[in-house]
């Protein structure tokens, strides 16, 4: 009983420690997590975003999608905590798109990426 105790605590600390690793290593941008959460400026980006940009698709994955699936998806969290990385000013849109085109690599992105800037108009939130 304690060997099969000790087998299933050692599995839930490698799931752990992959699971940071994985939310650590995402791209080569520090990008804080849930760093759109609590601002409202970037709460209110976000959400223009999803209205303005609602047939656009990242990845084949709607835009629509990627912010209502934030909380469950880590392909969609990484979207909005970059989303909210740019319209603060952190990202550059260089730099977002880089890093959004190595989330969803699949497609093409450049219509969602111009929605999005479109909504960003010439600055940022900062």
């Amino acid at each position: 009983m304690l060997k099969v105790a000790k087998k299933a605590t050692k599995r839930r600390v490698s799931a752990v420690a992959i699971c940071a690793a994985l939310l650590a290593g995402c791209g080569g941008s520090a990008m804080t997590p849930g760093s759109w959460v609590g601002d409202p400026g970037a709460a209110e980006f976000v959400d223009r975003v999803g209205k303005q940009c609602a047939g656009k698709t990242l990845g084949g994955r709607s835009l629509t999608e990627l912010i209502n699936d934030a909380s469950n998806d880590l392909q969609a969290s990484n979207f909005m905590d970059a989303t909210g990385e740019l319209y603060r000013g952190k990202f550059s849109r260089e730099q977002y798109t880089s890093d959004i085109n190595r989330f969803f690599p699949e497609g093409n992105n450049q219509d969602g990426l111009d929605c999005i800037f479109s909504v960003l108009g010439d600055g940022g939130g900062s």
